[in-house]
């Protein structure tokens, strides 16, 4: 039931500039109060590297655009030694798009702050 209400949510996190200000959606916030997380793909800013039209440069931009957004997120791969998790995760990555200039995941609520 969780997953058909967050696939009908769809969420794009509009324009996440580069200070990482987001727009996030109402729908999204009344999801976080009936559940802990919710899915939601985040769409980045488009600049003009990222909207190139050569391929490869396109693809080099996008994920170096998202790895700095994700760097600043506290993920799923933050762990221990034993590979127990020394942090709460605010944020589980699912997917890295290559051409489009966005990822997917599950957020709670901290994570969108």
């Amino acid at each position: 039931m969780k997953q058909q209400i967050s696939l009908s949510i769809f969420l794009l996190l509009l324009l996440v500039s580069i200070s990482y200000a987001a727009v996030v959606d109402t729908e999204i916030m009344q999801e976080l109060y009936q559940n802990d997380t919710v899915s939601v793909i985040v769409v980045l800013k488009e600049d003009s590297k990222t909207a190139s039209v050569d391929l490869k440069e396109r693809k080099d931009a996008i994920t170096e655009k998202q790895d700095d957004v994700l760097e600043d997120l506290n993920l799923e791969d933050h762990k221990s030694f034993f590979g127990i998790n020394n942090k709460e995760q605010d944020f589980e990555l699912e997917r890295k798009y290559e051409t489009t200039n966005a990822f997917a995941g599950e957020v709670n609520e901290k994570g969108l702050d």
